[in-house]
């Protein structure tokens, strides 16, 4: 009885990451018929970064939480084997509608998977920063999404009315995917940093729309 309860759970647990890609997919199908239609594109663009933070953040992402690291960690599935940090960040990306190589994406080098994510935008570097001077730094920021790269580390930066989060899966004590406070986070410590913007980023919100590919 325990094994099929499980069963059915895991069944129950994919069905619904199943049915947030299909809302994802026509979220990204909405918005560019928008795009398409307007005659601002920056405009539609800008809209489509809003929109797509808001879903991803709050339905992609949470999916995720708890799902076990493992440095070789590569499933497709939320809260079905393991995700390295790597993998957290492409495979979430892909699934929310961005053309790319999750393979590929997922075993750059931080400075490198920066580059790629942010197609063309700036990519800030910041050398010899401490946890403190980084997070006062992401607090200048506009609210929204943001890939970062440490050291030996990647995932994402959420700032959103003046709180910063660090949403990673986390290495140490294989804690897995979660979302924490930036102060709180052990993991977020590195002498370099490489941020860009992802929902801000128009170059890379455009490929989204028009399902173009993303470039290695």
């Amino acid at each position: 009885m325990k094994v099929l309860l499980l069963s059915s759970l895991f069944v129950l647990l994919i069905g619904n990451y199943d049915q947030t890609k299909a809302e994802f997919k026509q979220l990204k199908e909405t918005c560019r018929k928008e795009y398409q239609a307007g005659s601002d594109k920056n405009q539609m663009i800008k809209k489509a970064g809003r929109r797509f933070l808001d879903e991803f953040t709050v339905k992609i992402l949470p999916e995720w939480y708890t799902t076990p690291w493992t440095f070789t960690g590569h499933t497709e599935k939320p809260k079905q084997g393991s995700v390295a940090c790597g993998y957290f960040v492409s495979t979430t990306l892909r699934d929310a509608g961005f053309n790319l190589n999750r393979y590929k994406l997922a075993q750059m080098a931080p400075l490198d998977e920066a580059k790629i994510i942010a197609c063309g935008d700036s990519v800030k570097v910041y050398n010899n920063f401490d946890k403190a001077k980084f997070s006062a730094e992401m607090l200048k920021y506009e609210d929204g999404l943001y890939f970062v790269g440490l050291d030996f580390h990647v995932g994402f930066i959420l700032k959103s009315s003046g709180q910063i989060y660090f949403i990673h899966s986390n290495y140490i004590g294989k804690a897995g995917v979660m979302k924490e406070d930036i102060q709180a986070s052990k993991a977020i410590q590195s002498e370099s940093y490489y941020v860009c913007s992802i929902s801000g980023n128009k170059n890379l919100m455009k490929k989204w729309i028009l399902n173009e590919k993303i470039n290695y």
